[in-house]
């Protein structure tokens, strides 16, 4: 399953798209320039996502 957005980092992820990347791996780049990247485990209705950490850096 692909989980690869052309989305800008700006705009909402469609709620289809999250839901395909569940158990898949996913960066997340913060605001603050933060970027985790782990496995989706899993999200809630406020986005809230659960992930296992497999790497974390800041910028």
């Amino acid at each position: 399953i692909s989980c690869k957005s052309t989305t800008s980092p700006s705009q909402p992820l469609p709620v289809g798209l999250v839901d395909k990347c569940v158990g898949s791996r996913i960066q997340v780049v913060m605001k603050s320039d933060r970027e985790i990247v782990g496995t989706l485990l899993e999200w809630d209705d406020f986005v809230n996502m659960s992930h296992q950490k497999e790497e974390g850096w800041l910028n």
